[in-house]
């Protein structure tokens, strides 16, 4: 059975329209529409046509919320040669701390990654 592809819904011809002015929901702009949507009301902007001859008011509503799950960031030990002392100096930025016992440095896994060193990390040959 073959599944029909679906069309992408098109943006709104508002939504290239400029916003002209942003208002909380507490302002007395605002007020009337807090009493239609209550709680949900996240702002209300107005919008100007490209031309600037129409204006439109939009709200933005809060329509869910969740927890959010962060991924794990380890720590993990890397591999920095003494004589990169350029490479020393941005993992200590990041907070990295040097162990004595097994010479190698301790930094967070994404703090390694953005260093380049993903292929240094101790236990990691041939993953990245």
């Amino acid at each position: 059975m073959v599944t029909p592809r679906l069309k992408k819904p098109r943006a709104s011809p508002a939504h290239s329209w400029a916003v002209g002015k942003t208002m909380q929901v507490d302002t007395p702009g605002a007020v009337r529409l807090t009493r239609k949507y209550g709680e949900a009301l996240v702002c209300v902007r107005y919008r100007l046509s490209p031309d600037g001859t129409e204006r439109i008011t939009t709200v933005e509503l809060e329509v869910d919320r969740v927890k959010v799950q962060r991924k794990a960031n380890p720590l993990v030990a890397v591999k920095i040669y003494p004589s990169e002392l350029k490479l020393t100096a941005l993992a200590k930025a990041k907070g990295a701390r040097f162990n004595d016992w097994t010479r190698l440095w301790q930094m967070h896994r994404n703090d390694a990654h953005a260093l380049g060193l993903g292929n240094r990390i101790a236990g990691s040959e041939g993953q990245n």
